[in-house]
């Protein structure tokens, strides 16, 4: 007990506490900081929500409005060229959502598909997170990947590298041959423009740029 007594004697009880203050400051500091941020970008998506169901109820409204201000203030060529490529952007657009939509269906299908014939465990959960993520141009497939081989790696540590093997092959068939023809040709583009559209969106503008440069190539 005598180094224990002799150790508890010459600790710096002040400066330990003033440590364990400092410590807990900043961790409270940086918990409030995490909060604070979540809030707030939880409201400005709460916000984006209903400015969104406002515009879609007033979208006719908000179309004839628009409109008027093009013919009010602009010769009638521009104006007619104005809405003409309004209008062209709207329809890309739509048709490019419709085909990620079936393109993320393909893409989880296969999935689950390609997991049940070799006996993977969580086929349907992967295939659901694999069908999420496609909204996210070729990269999205790699983060539902990750996760597919971790929850493996917890159920069957054997299967895990069958599983990456399984989602890598059936990933790189949908990405070359699937996804090219399915949205680019749900906007009017050939499967090469459709990837160089997505590589040079995503070099530019990163993740947003990978998902809108296919509608906006196809727009130009």
């Amino acid at each position: 007990t005598a180094p224990i007594t002799e150790w508890v004697k010459n600790l710096d009880f002040e400066n330990l506490i003033k440590n364990v203050l400092s410590g807990a400051g900043t961790f409270i500091n940086v918990v409030v900081g995490t909060a604070a941020s979540t809030i707030s970008i939880m409201g400005t998506i709460a916000i984006a929500v209903v400015i969104m169901f406002y515009v879609l109820l007033s979208k006719k409204e908000l179309i004839r409005h628009g409109k008027k201000i093009v013919y009010a203030y602009l010769s009638k060529e521009k104006a007619d060229k104005i809405v003409y490529v309004s209008k062209l952007s709207c329809d890309v657009f739509a048709k490019f959502l419709s085909g990620q939509c079936i393109e993320a269906c393909v893409l989880g299908g296969m999935m689950f598909v390609g997991f049940w014939l070799f006996k993977l465990p969580y086929a349907g959960l992967i295939a659901m997170l694999t069908c999420v993520s496609a909204f996210i141009p070729y990269i999205g497939a790699f983060m539902s990947c990750a996760i597919g081989v971790v929850l493996t790696l917890i159920a069957n540590p054997s299967q895990a590298i069958m599983c990456f093997i399984v989602y890598q092959v059936i990933q790189f068939i949908e990405n070359q041959f699937i996804y090219p023809n399915v949205v680019g040709n749900s906007v009017g583009l050939s499967p090469l423009w459709t990837l160089i559209a997505v590589l040079v969106g995503g070099k530019l503008f990163g993740l947003l740029g990978m998902i809108f440069f296919i509608p906006i190539v196809a727009v130009l």
